[in-house]
């Protein structure tokens, strides 16, 4: 049996961005019909299904791993699909459709511990590392990023939600007392050492998230708590049309201890002016 969502408009929070895949001059000049929706906003789509499935306890030890497929415009129909967990469940396959039935997302969710491996975890992260590169040259597996402190604030919860609602926790008081980030929000703390090293190790391209996985260890991730980020390179390789690398995100509470981790595919393409 299936558990179906609700029909969502996730927005385009980033189509001021110029240059980037989410403008709609520079999605057309490589060829697309306008802008994409993030990656990182479609996960919140799930929120409400995870928690019907899995109950509160997904914000604490939850996973959601995903594959994209297939991109979507500003306000597109998408909704979220799982198989209903079964007892002793591992993970549970689930997906992301448009209004048209074509698949835009694949993966698996799971709560609690699981000897299986995620939907992406099943993955050869090198299997296509066939260089040389063009523009991820810079970034090498095996870096480690240098640790970077955060605290996520309630503007950044507000913008990240992108139109897709879910209770009040992302910016009010939530059952674990300080409002919790949603999943786009998580992945954007768990990219900041990624995004500093990127700083020293550029990249002339246009950034697309591919492939998501988060995952909840000792959770939720709170709203003006400090954190330390860290995590390293994992893989690189390349496509008919991107070069792309996978990295690993970690956020460590004050204590040191672990909160969430993420695996992440960052696909580049050239720039349109070039």
């Amino acid at each position: 049996m299936e558990l179906i969502g609700t029909w969502q408009r996730p927005e385009n929070i980033a189509a001021d961005r110029v240059g980037t895949i989410h403008d709609d001059d520079a999605a057309k000049a490589l060829g697309f019909e306008g802008g994409w929706v993030s990656a990182r906003v479609h996960l919140n789509v799930f929120v409400a299904l995870l928690v019907d499935a899995f109950g509160r306890e997904w914000f604490e030890r939850g996973t959601l791993s995903l594959d994209f497929k297939k991109a979507t415009l500003d306000r597109a129909k998408v909704r979220a699909v799982m198989e209903r967990p079964s007892p002793g469940h591992g993970h549970t396959p689930t997906r992301l459709e448009d209004s048209d039935g074509a698949l835009v997302a694949s993966g698996t969710a799971s709560v609690g511990d699981s000897t299986e491996l995620t939907y992406l975890g099943t993955k050869d992260l090198s299997c296509r590392d066939a260089g040389p590169y063009e523009l991820v040259g810079a970034v090498i597996p095996g870096d480690i990023f240098a640790p970077r402190e955060i605290v996520l604030k309630e503007t950044a919860a507000r913008r990240m939600v992108g139109g897709v609602p879910f209770e009040d926790w992302y910016v009010r008081p939530s059952p674990w007392g300080p409002p919790v980030a949603s999943p786009s929000l998580m992945v954007n703390a768990l990219s900041a050492a990624c995004v500093a090293y990127l700083r020293e190790h550029p990249i002339d391209g246009v950034f697309i998230d591919g492939g998501t996985e988060l995952r909840l260890v000792n959770g939720p991730v709170l709203l003006d708590t400090v954190y330390t980020c860290g995590g390293e390179i994992l893989a690189r390789g390349r496509s008919p049309r991107t070069e792309y690398f996978w990295f690993n995100g970690c956020l460590d509470n004050a204590d040191g201890n672990r909160v969430a981790e993420m695996l992440l595919q960052w696909r580049c393409m050239p720039a349109p002016s070039n």
